[in-house]
């Protein structure tokens, strides 16, 4: 293990691990290929590639406004991205007040906030938050035209530049693969003219099984130097990383000579080319037959569009058009309305296996089946007055203020918008439809709750009344819809035959089957993606309740996809799946299963905690999932508007969320209400405050304060005991608390008969595999690791794992935590590049819960470091 220091203060070890880690992360560059030859001999028309993007990325950059409207746009998404960063936030103030054009370069190479932003943003071409930060980008990219540091005269006609990089190995393998093809790097990339500094920057790496070490040898060609890259005078700049001499542009493809191994370590050998110029050249010319002569704006939309980037073309085609003139304005018109078209026939699905859900105990598990029927429920019990349109029309002004089209809609919504029109204004696929499609999609329960206003219509029009009752001759009706799907949900529509699944969404459909299938076969295509048709048979029950026939025969703006508009909370049965007349078939049936799985996970969280309204079941939902701030907004609201009855839970679930955050002062302060609460004299609920005892307990044994969360957690038990039969599982949530205790204390046989206890109990009590269960295993390993038998302790955490994997959403807490745990083990085991792997999946999913809190991502950074 490499010896980097001694410190004494936490911040200083955290800052020199930090800086070790993103020197790591340097090392790494993404790459794309390109076969010149294939380019050569195609119409190039709708063809998508990175090749052209990086390369128009460039132009349109340099065409963007630059003045301080601009540099104050950038300087507000810089502080709010990093808004809980002090460092960031102090050389954001610094670049606010002091950042002039001829230090971009010096900026860029600092590698601080715009660095680190432009390298994200170019990695995943987010085109929204690139052009945010175009002030700077735009600095950059003129540097490569008019900066005098790229007249350095060389006795050779060429230049041999080296960057040290690390390469998974199915990486090396593409490179191995592409030999001879053009490859470009996905950013500005920096080199060095010194070999030997490349090559130590490759050995220092860390080294993992799975990477390789490897140097980049590229051969400048002179015509080069004046605009593609720049000599960055690093001698005058201090702090620069050696490999720092030189900065290549953003569009310059390199052709990839040779790869070698030699002094053990791979040669990649390149040189700059024109080649990736002359097919760009050729993908405008061949875009221009086709379409005319558009311009450079709008051919790099149309690509984005094409590759299948719809919210950011739209997002750009929108902003386009404030700015265009009268020519484009037609273009750019036209291309929005085919975003919204392919947009349309994209739906996201979520399934489920009823055969399992009918045999477990469902309480603490996490479903969209359970979040999107509760949220029928709940979004109708919310206020619904003046106010709340207000609200709404807000919120809608502020997420549209720079698009005319959508304000005046706003306004015409405001002063004429009534209850029985809301179907009407659902389907004009305006403002109102946009948002509650997008919050829907993302399970955005704080802007769901803006939109309430228009919501709560939408919803009781699925309350019985004439229009849902047209009678048909045959006692089913089978209607359509044409979707498309990336090739991976086509594959999971397969894999799930048999079971049910559930729309993210209000879906709507036709009962004319060629409707959708001439929908499905007009689409934009992106090659990844496939058209299929819904053929949905709808039982005669579901007509009174489950969807809404919307007469568009009166509505002549509608779809031909919109006579039948399905309800949020309708779950389905998916029959087959069948290819016919080149497109998928996916059958379904409407199915009430979901409500009964639902109306079983009710009565499964209310044998935990009695009387528990629905209300408080939907937030402690979203606190399961791991959406601790929408968990916590929800019921901070809900602690406002509720009973008393319900408020001492709420305080409890805000007490939880504040533990989860590891706010433990606020959350102690939330438990303390809500037990008060319980033990008023009038209404005391003994048997309901063990809970809050328990977790006092559990805040005050995360504080390190063992001796009192031991007597809180034994006051807790014996109440448990006293009014829950002896085989419960609050018992032994309680046993398995003290256990914890026991075991950092270090009185490991007591720890381990705790934990064989309780996990008696938890066995007998679910009869199936529970989280409950895969948390009790977690501590069992954490005894035999402590016991040093690091094989039994690797064994209970995969146990545990895979519950976790299985009833939680990517990502979750407990899902990180485990993975530590796991690390840890194979760390004291010597299996150190697997313990490394195990810690990097760890540290992803910590830096997205704990942006500030470095207690526990320092510790995964030691063990990786």
């Amino acid at each position: 293990m490499k010896f980097i220091g001694i410190y004494t203060e936490l911040d200083n070890l955290y800052s020199s691990i930090q800086e070790h880690i993103e020197l790591d992360n340097e090392l790494f560059q993404e790459f794309s290929f390109f076969d010149q030859l294939e380019y050569s001999t195609q119409d190039l028309s709708k063809q998508t590639s990175d090749l052209f993007l990086f390369q128009l990325v460039n132009n349109i950059i340099l065409e963007y406004s630059h003045n301080q409207l601009v540099k104050n746009e950038m300087i507000g998404l810089c502080r709010q991205y990093y808004q809980d960063n002090l460092n960031n936030l102090k050389l954001i103030d610094e670049f606010e007040h002091e950042y002039h054009s001829n230090k971009v370069i010096q900026w860029f190479l600092k590698r601080s906030f715009p660095y680190k932003m432009i390298k994200k943003a170019l990695q995943t071409k987010d085109m929204d938050q690139l052009n945010t930060l175009r002030y700077f980008m735009s600095d950059l990219i003129q540097c490569f035209v008019s900066q005098p540091h790229n007249t350095i005269q060389y006795e050779k006609e060429n230049l041999i530049v080296y960057r040290g990089i690390k390469l998974s190995k199915e990486q090396l393998d593409e490179f191995r693969k592409n030999q001879g093809k053009l490859l470009l790097n996905n950013g500005f990339l920096t080199v060095t003219q010194s070999r030997s500094n490349a090559l130590n920057f490759a050995r220092e790496s860390t080294q993992q099984i799975n990477v390789v070490a490897a140097i980049l040898e590229i051969e400048c060609k002179s015509k080069d130097f004046g605009k593609s890259i720049i000599f960055t005078d690093r001698d005058k700049s201090k702090g620069l990383s050696n490999q720092d001499d030189v900065i290549f542009n953003l569009n310059v493809t390199f052709h990839l000579d040779k790869v070698e191994f030699y002094e053990n370590i791979w040669i990649i050998k390149l040189s700059t080319s024109n080649e990736g110029e002359i097919i760009l050249e050729k993908y405008i010319n061949d875009t221009r037959q086709q379409t005319g002569n558009l311009n450079i704006e709008l051919i790099f939309g149309r690509l984005m569009l094409d590759m299948g980037q719809w919210n950011q073309s739209q997002k750009y085609f929108e902003r386009l058009l404030i700015d265009s003139n009268d020519k484009n304005q037609a273009w750019i018109e036209y291309s929005l309305e085919q975003i919204e078209l392919d947009d349309e026939l994209f739906q996201i699905f979520s399934f489920f296996d009823q055969l399992e859900y009918s045999t477990q105990d469902l309480s603490k598990q996490t479903s969209d089946i359970f979040w999107f029927q509760l949220f029928n429920t709940i979004i109708l019990q919310s206020t619904y007055n003046q106010l709340a349109k207000n609200e709404m029309i807000d919120l809608c002004h502020q997420y549209y203020q720079d698009n005319i089209k959508n304000i005046k809609l706003i306004d015409e919504f405001e002063y004429e918008y009534r209850s029985d029109k809301v179907i009407q204004w659902y389907l004009k696929r305006s403002f109102p439809y946009k948002m509650i499609k997008k919050a829907l999609k993302i399970k955005d329960m704080d802007q769901l709750n803006v939109l309430r206003y228009f919501i709560v219509d939408l919803i009781r029009s699925f309350i019985p009344r004439d229009q849902n009752r047209i009678q048909y001759e045959k006692e089913n009706l089978t209607v359509y819809r044409s979707i498309k799907l990336s090739k991976e949900q086509l594959d999971e529509f397969k894999t799930n035959e048999g079971k049910l699944l559930l729309s993210n969404g209000f879906l709507t459909a036709t009962p004319f089957r060629s409707n959708a299938l001439n929908f499905a076969r007009k689409s934009i295509k992106p090659t990844n993606f496939v058209a299929a048709i819904l053929e949905i048979k709808c039982n005669s029950q579901d007509f009174d309740k489950n969807m809404i026939f919307t007469g568009i025969n009166k509505c002549n703006e509608f779809s031909s996809q919109e006579d039948i508009l399905f309800n949020l909370d309708v779950t389905f049965h998916l029959n087959n799946i069948e290819f016919h007349e080149n497109v998928w078939i996916i059958k379904m049936t409407t199915s009430n299963e979901g409500k009964y799985i639902l109306k079983q996970y009710i009565e499964n969280t209310r044998q935990q905690t009695e009387n528990l309204s629905m209300e408080i079941i939907f937030g402690r939902l979203m606190l399961d999932m791991g959406q601790w701030d929408q968990s916590q907004k929800y019921f901070e609201r809900l602690l406002i508007e509720s009973n008393s009855i319900d408020q001492a839970w709420i305080e409890h679930s805000l007490g939880e969320i504040h533990h989860l955050k590891r706010e433990w002062i606020v959350a102690r302060k939330y438990y303390d209400q809500a037990y008060d609460r319980m033990m008023k004299p009038k209404q005391m609920r003994i048997k309901d405050s063990a809970r809050i005892l328990s977790d006092i307990g559990e805040v005050l044994f995360a504080e390190g304060k063992y001796e009192e969360a031991m007597d809180f957690h034994e006051r807790a038990l014996k109440i448990r005991k006293e009014y829950f039969p002896s085989d419960h599982m609050h018992i032994a949530t309680s046993l398995k608390n003290i256990g914890d205790i026991f075991r950092v204390q270090e009185k490991s046989d007591e720890a381990f008969t705790y934990f064989q206890e309780a996990l008696a109990i938890l066995e007998k009590y679910y009869n199936c595999s529970h989280i409950d269960i895969a948390m009790c295993w977690v501590c069992i390993g954490l005894c035999f690791r402590e016991q040093r038998n690091y094989n039994k302790a690797l064994d209970f955490h995969q146990q545990a794992i895979a519950i976790y994997e299985k009833y939680y959403p990517f990502g979750h807490i407990s899902i990180a935590l485990t993975l530590n745990n796991m690390a840890d083990i194979l760390n004291r085991q010597d299996k150190y590049d697997e313990a490394i792997n195990i810690h990097h999946r760890a540290l992803a999913m910590e830096k997205k819960r704990y942006p500030v809190d470095y207690m526990i991502t320092s510790y995964n950074l030691c063990t990786i470091g």
